[in-house]
């Protein structure tokens, strides 16, 4: 008799069912899909298992610049995955085949970062079938919003509006010295129960057991997602090149899925040889650069990506994390700050 939110709050409280589970969260994935179409009055297909022929190409991850570095700022892509199905509309609903091979006969995410899709037969094409094109060449309509983004949207706006209320109570109970550690925990599970929910979507759409499963939705997710971190790793490098006069050096130490970690060293010493500072200044002013220059220079690189592939939406916000005076990687995945 239990609601759909109360179930999820039941589980993400009690912790009885791990979502992070492959099966559970096919199964979830399946009655969030099959509620939502049903109170719109779609019936769906009945579950026929597909053959995985082979494995899902994943997320990119850099060979890391071994050693240690100074002045390093991380960057971070925001719930990448629920955004990149909503950005390029990708669902069994809208998809609308590949790219023809006469467009574009030698595709993959290098080509693309090259300009691929700029050409005026490639523009021409997105503009008369009014589709977006991926990181895949999978296509999908702009005709209408399909399922997948739209559940995303919607919990992914729950999310954001359980956490403001933690964060309200939060700060109502620092003001008034009220214990509401029982309300604010409820609000967290919450909030945390609608990320998991949204990052477990794409491990349901990969998995064969899953009824919407298809590897071209998976990679359309994956190989998207190496656009936009590949995107932006040109970009910020092309940026600080140019500020720093230097030629193709390359800025960027690692890059990790949905996070790129970047050193400044060079940019601090531009701006404070010479000066007496402390290290308090240098933080302050590398917290100060991400928000006036790096983030603002972020938002209109990934413009112009959604210009290129012509998105549905815009959806990628990609704002500054960790700061720290020294970084060492020794291999893929395995640093300290």
């Amino acid at each position: 008799k239990m609601g759909l939110l109360d179930l999820v709050y039941a589980i993400a409280y009690d912790g009885r069912v791990n979502f992070s589970d492959t099966l559970t969260s096919v199964r979830m994935w399946d009655m969030l899909i099959h509620n939502h179409l049903y109170a719109k009055g779609v019936a769906i297909d009945p579950f026929i298992k597909k053959p995985k022929e082979r494995q899902v190409e994943g997320a990119y991850v850099k060979d890391p610049q071994t050693g240690m570095h100074k002045w390093v700022v991380s960057f971070d892509l925001n719930s990448l995955y629920p955004h990149l199905i909503m950005q390029y509309n990708i669902g069994p609903d809208t998809y609308m085949g590949h790219i023809p091979n006469h467009l574009c006969q030698y595709l993959n995410v290098n080509s693309i970062i090259k300009g691929a899709y700029d050409t005026p037969q490639v523009k021409k094409y997105m503009k008369d079938h009014n589709v977006t094109i991926c990181g895949s060449g999978a296509m999908y309509t702009r005709d209408f919003k399909g399922f997948m983004p739209e559940l995303m949207s919607k919990m992914y706006n729950d999310r954001v509006v359980y956490k403001d209320k933690m964060l309200k109570v939060k700060q109502e109970a620092e003001e008034t010295g009220d214990d509401r550690s029982a309300d604010i925990a409820k609000l967290d599970n919450m909030q945390m129960a609608k990320k998991i929910q949204l990052n477990s979507a794409y491990g349901a759409l990969g998995n064969e057991f899953f009824r919407w499963f298809d590897i071209k939705y998976a990679e359309s997710i994956t190989l998207s997602g190496q656009l936009s971190i590949r995107w932006m790793e040109k970009h910020i490098n092309e940026y600080l090149n140019k500020i720093l006069e230097t030629e193709n050096l390359d800025y960027v130490i690692a890059v990790d899925t949905d996070s790129m970690y970047i050193t400044l060293d060079k940019l601090v010493d531009k701006v404070f040889k010479g000066r007496d500072v402390e290290r308090s200044d240098i933080i302050d002013w590398i917290d100060k650069s991400a928000r006036e220059g790096f983030e603002p220079f972020i938002d209109k690189t990934f413009e112009k990506l959604a210009r290129s592939v012509n998105a549905y939406e815009q959806k990628m916000v990609m704002k500054r994390e960790a700061i720290a005076d020294k970084g060492i990687w020794t291999a893929k995945k395995r640093y300290a700050l």
